[in-house]
């Protein structure tokens, strides 16, 4: 007769984390792999499964801000076998693209003194503090 733990992680239970974390994750290729890790990941490697969770939501939001295009967005099972949730993703601001020029320029001058922030009709905010609560 086998003994079973308590403590341990059903199969169904694995599929259903996993299934959560494949539904959100933004390129979906390896599946199977992708799979093999998590569970050993969780089952072996005893890592829980908010750790994994919360790896993949930094990893997308990173995408999200670098504005990553699909080619560059690691296979699911790459970030799970590579357990990518570890990782630390960082924006590094000037290395990053801007995402129009109005971005462009506010990284390129923002730091001058005599930098004002531009509206879309051209004026100068800075120069008119009334139009400030409208805006925000």
């Amino acid at each position: 007769v086998k003994k079973i733990n308590k403590k341990e992680i059903s199969a169904k239970k694995l599929e259903e984390e996993f299934e959560q974390l494949w539904k959100i994750y933004p390129r979906k290729l390896g599946k199977k792999k992708a799979f093999d890790s998590f569970k050993k990941a969780r089952k072996i490697k005893k890592i829980p499964y908010e750790t994994i969770e919360n790896g993949l939501y930094r990893y997308i939001k990173y995408l999200e801000q670098q504005e990553t295009d699909e080619q560059f967005i690691m296979h699911g099972s790459t970030w799970m076998n590579g357990e990518k949730w570890q990782d630390e993703y960082v924006i590094t601001g000037i290395n990053r693209k801007p995402k129009n020029a109005m971005e462009y320029f506010r990284m390129k001058y923002e730091h001058g003194d005599d930098y004002h922030e531009p509206t879309r009709n051209g004026e100068i905010i800075n120069d008119h503090p009334e139009l400030l609560s409208e805006l925000f």
